[in-house]
């Protein structure tokens, strides 16, 4: 079976030149009591993630700012045009290859991440290509992922 636990990345824990970690009640409440945030200059934020399981997830970003860059993977990209206080922002079905990987998140000056959690899709993926009625006789090419990919994001949160 898929393991249903979330992964939960606190953005302190991973504090890099630029940004600070701080506590600023009144820009809304962190999920461990502190966020990290971009100083005077933007700062780009790297967080690894080491052993994870081929699949779809769906993707939690509580960060504050008026531009946040994500790029999950080295390939898919989010901007996110965040609050002036710190909200959660959700992104469906998003791809992770097995093994490790990194999200790199750039901030703008005073801009900051709380916590990113990754929730492991349930979907049975091996059954989309019927429901799509796309026969399915060998292992999927990158092709008929695209394919897939592309007509999931039509039933999903844009991104």
């Amino acid at each position: 079976p898929l393991s249903t636990d979330p992964i939960v990345l606190e953005a302190e824990e991973f504090q890099q030149t630029g940004t600070k970690i701080v506590s600023i009640p009144h820009l809304g409440l962190p999920s461990s009591g502190q966020w990290l945030r971009a100083e005077t200059s933007e700062a780009q934020v790297r967080i690894p993630l080491e052993s994870i399981e081929t699949g779809f997830y769906d993707v939690t970003l509580r960060g504050i700012g008026d531009y946040l860059r994500v790029v999950l993977g080295g390939h898919q990209t989010i901007e996110i045009n965040a609050k002036a206080y710190l909200d959660n922002y959700t992104f469906a079905a998003l791809y992770f290859a097995g093994g490790q990987t990194d999200i790199l998140v750039t901030l703008p000056p005073s801009a900051g991440i709380d916590q990113i959690t990754l929730t492991r899709n349930q979907v049975d993926y091996d059954k989309l290509p019927t429901l799509f009625g796309l026969e399915q006789y060998l292992a999927p090419t990158a092709s008929d992922l695209d394919t897939i990919i592309t007509l999931l994001a039509a039933f999903g949160v844009e991104r």
